[in-house]
């Protein structure tokens, strides 16, 4: 965070859309449940340390007022609003049923930066969970963004802000595992009284204020999933097998092929198919390439597979309108149904940019890309096609409801990420940023009934994609992302066990958790499947809150520890990202060296 004597960019009385602001009299009717935090801030004569109100109403609409300074930064703004929702979630509480307001209380004129938002993510957490506050909270100080999901980032200026809460006479200072494996050894030396908390996320900080500092202490979680669904995923990696090997038989006798083998026998059937599907990927471009030497040529089967497309979303379109069943649909099928959305979505995207490619290589990856997604799609069809009688049901209008939450969840966090990298200067990070924001429209602009399945998978598509782009800002460090991968594991599980206790009962977003523990992923790809998890699962959480039914969900059984304890003690939460996300990483440090 900057504090800035001269006024910034923008005012504190800004209204932020329909999201940010409540006025100041809304707080005025009833006495709202509050706790202070202290941040501290680099100032033009060095560092300074600050403190915040945090307010939490209920009976709200999910704004959320911030003042105490006449300018404040989009980046403070939609990383406050951010870590209010986040927070909120992780509390199995509906951010769009309470009302909040930051109260930055400062004599300086502006306020920026997302740096402040870890702690106020935190007193959220508190707040709405109705968990002791630390007895430490207020001898500690607190640095860090926090990303959608409640994971730490890193961020600039540790060093000012280290010296500014020494002088102040904090007993703590918590700052983001990433910077702390970066420059710990020099705070450390630079004030040898204060204690080093190093938080990977809103939970792990909850555990290291209270005392314990269990990192790593559980792995991510194993899950039990209905026959149906272990045959269906089983049957898919045998035919991807088979397919691969039709088109180059040294695959059959591979390493990559032996693995498969091996997750079907541990009855991973998930990562097996997973796995099959990667390699049917590689199998059909290496055919690709030999069977194709031009590049008109190349477009004409791109063409094909267009058409074949075309044909299964038309198919698609049929099964959905027949599982809905009138009104209502299961939720199995509803994420079954969405993820094969997804997968045609991105085959579409993939046929685009290859009938635009100039190069006949590039053009034949999308192709070979293109064909393992409509492949894919088909099996997450079969899996919507199973009878799923035996699970909850849910209104269509309710999915819509849920997703209406969702959307403003995800409006939020594209805002934030576009506020962050806004100065970065990176023409490649600005036209992913613009990728991102079109994805968005076009999901909002979906029909809510006949398309809701296309909708939900967008925009769990583009939530994944921003997170994973906030958390590139991380150094990704040998050291550090252990800690972000435990994490990433336990706030899946706390999200996860609400859905169940709310009533709900899912089978795809455990399953990206399942292959996240595939011990041949590099631990970037692992943590991005975990995000990938937990991005699919907070629209199912926004519809288990609208449920409200409080019984246990029905099929699918999970072997984590009980969420009070993983709440109490653990160590939380990790991305990796998309390689397209980390080029904000080098122009981030070098353009926020101070913020």
């Amino acid at each position: 965070m900057i504090l800035d004597e001269k006024a910034l960019k923008v005012s504190a009385t800004f209204i932020l859309a329909i999201l940010m602001m409540t006025p100041e009299v809304a707080f005025a009717t009833s006495t709202p449940s509050s706790i202070e935090i202290f941040v501290p801030a680099v100032t033009n004569s060095g560092g300074s340390v600050i403190k915040l109100g945090i307010y939490l109403l209920q009976n709200g609409t999910g704004n959320l007022n911030v003042n105490g300074a006449s300018s404040i930064g989009n980046d403070t703004l939609y990383s406050s609003l951010v870590a209010f929702y986040t927070s909120l979630l992780l509390s199995d509480k509906d951010p769009f049923e309470y009302d909040a307001r930051i109260t930055f209380e400062s004599n300086l004129a502006g306020i920026e930066g997302p740096s402040a938002s870890l702690g106020i993510a935190e007193a959220f957490y508190i707040l709405s969970s109705g968990k002791q506050a630390p007895p430490n909270l207020y001898s500690t100080v607190i640095t860090g963004a926090v990303s959608p999901g409640g994971l730490s980032v890193m961020i600039g200026g540790v060093k000012e802000k280290a010296s500014a809460s020494c002088s102040a006479g904090a007993q703590a200072f918590a700052l983001p595992v990433s910077n702390y494996f970066a420059e710990g050894r020099e705070l450390q030396n630079q004030c040898a009284k204060i204690e080093l908390l190093p938080s990977s996320g809103v939970i792990s900080l909850y555990s290291l204020l209270m005392g314990f500092n269990l990192t790593n202490a559980y792995p991510p979680g194993g899950f039990a999933y209905p026959p149906q669904v272990s045959e269906v995923m089983g049957k898919a990696a045998l035919d991807f097998l088979n397919k691969s090997a039709s088109f180059d038989r040294s695959l059959i006798n591979s390493t990559e092929a032996e693995e498969i083998m091996k997750q079907l026998s541990f009855g991973r059937n998930y990562t097996a198919a997973s796995l099959a599907i990667s390699l049917y990927v590689s199998a059909m471009y290496n055919d690709l390439l030999n069977n194709y030497t031009s590049l008109e040529k190349a477009k004409e089967y791109l063409s094909g597979l267009n058409y074949t497309l075309q044909q299964e979303k038309r198919s698609l379109k049929e099964i959905e309108y027949s599982i809905v069943n009138g009104s209502s649909i299961s939720i199995p099928a509803l994420e079954a149904i969405s993820t094969a959305e997804s997968r045609l979505w991105t085959a579409e995207q993939y046929i685009n940019y290859g009938m635009n490619s100039s190069t006949l290589n590039e053009t034949l990856q999308y192709a070979s890309n293109t064909a393992g997604r409509i492949e894919a799609a088909r099996t997450w069809i079969a899996l919507a096609s199973l009878n799923w009688s035996g699970y909850p049901r849910v209104t269509i209008q309710q999915v819509s409801s849920s997703l209406d939450a969702f959307e403003r969840y995800s409006e939020a966090s594209l805002n934030y990420a576009r506020a962050i990298s806004q100065d970065m200067g990176s023409a490649e990070l600005d036209a992913y940023i613009a990728e991102l924001s079109e994805n968005y429209e076009k999901a909002v602009s979906l029909n809510a009934s006949s398309e809701i399945f296309l909708k939900y998978a967008l925009l769990s598509e583009l939530n994944s994609d921003i997170s994973s782009l906030i958390f590139s800002i991380n150094s990704q460090s040998e050291e550090s992302i252990s800690y972000y991968y435990s994490e990433a594991s336990t706030i899946f599980s706390i999200i996860y066990s609400n859905i169940l206790r709310n009533g709900l009962t899912t089978i795809v977003t455990p399953e990206y958790m399942e292959y996240s523990t595939y011990s041949g992923l590099i631990n970037e790809t692992k943590v991005n499947m975990e995000l990938s998890a937990l991005s699919w699962s907070i629209p199912i959480l926004f519809l288990s809150l609208q449920q409200g039914q409080n019984i246990s969900g029905s099929g699918i059984k999970t072997v984590f520890p009980l969420e009070s304890i993983l709440a109490s003690l653990m160590i939380v939460w990790t991305f990796g990202g998309m390689l397209s996300t980390f080029i904000a990483l080098a122009s981030y440090r070098a353009t926020r060296k101070s913020s």
